[in-house]
C-alpha cells in the first residue's frame, strides 16, 4: 500500500517519470464530467507509458519509507488471486451469478447475464459478461493481457474487452 500526499506524488512523478506526468497532465486538461465521474481524455491518456507506479516512482524516490503492515491484504490482480480470496463451496468453486456446476472442481465461475453451466471441469476461470466470455485454465490467466492485445490487433468488431477480476460477490 502506498500513502502519500497527491502533491508529493505528482512532484515525484514529474521528477522520475516526466513523460507519464506530461501525458496525464494533457489528459486532465480536456476532461468531461459524467454524473459523479470525471472522464479523462482517452486519446491523450493512452499516449502515456504503461508502467506501474512501483517502477515509475516508488523504486526511485528518496522520500519513501517502508513500514510493516499485517492487514490481510491481497493484491487481487488476477482471476486466480480472486479465486484464492473468495469463499468457496465444498468442491472448492467460487461461484457468482446464474451458474450450474456439475462435477466441477477448483473453478472460479461468474455469470452476469446468462446461465453458465459446467460439467466435469477442473481448475478453470469462466467469466460471462455482456461483452465476452472468458474460459481459461487457472495456470494460464497471466496470458489474458496478450489475448486482449491479440483481439485488439485483429480488428475484432467488439471492444476487445476481456473480463477482468472484480470482487467475490
Amino acid at each position: 500500500m502506498f500513502l502519500f500526499l497527491a502533491k508529493t506524488y505528482l512532484e515525484e512523478l514529474q521528477k522520475h517519470a516526466p513523460e507519464v506526468h506530461e501525458a496525464c497532465g494533457k489528459a486532465m486538461k480536456t476532461t468531461t464530467k459524467d454524473l459523479d465521474f470525471i472522464r479523462l481524455d482517452k486519446k491523450a491518456f493512452e499516449l502515456s507509458l504503461s508502467i506501474s507506479m512501483d517502477y515509475a516512482v516508488m523504486e526511485k524516490t528518496n522520500l519513501a519509507s517502508v513500514v510493516p503492515l499485517d492487514a490481510g491484504w491481497s493484491d487481487i490482480g488476477s482471476w486466480t488471486a480472486l479465486w484464492e480470496a473468495c469463499e468457496k463451496d465444498k468442491e472448492k468453486n467460487s461461484i457468482v451469478g446464474d451458474v450450474k456446476a456439475m462435477s466441477t472442481e477448483n473453478c472460479l465461475i461468474r455469470a452476469e447475464n446468462k446461465l453458465v453451466a459446467t460439467i466435469g471441469v477442473k481448475d478453470l476461470v469462466v467469466v460471462e459478461t455482456k461483452d465476452a466470455v472468458l474460459v481459461a485454465h487457472k495456470d494460464q490467466v497471466q496470458k489474458i493481457r496478450d489475448l486482449v492485445e491479440d483481439i485488439k490487433s485483429s480488428g475484432h468488431n467488439r471492444r476487445g474487452r476481456v473480463p477482468g477480476p472484480t470482487r467475490c460477490h
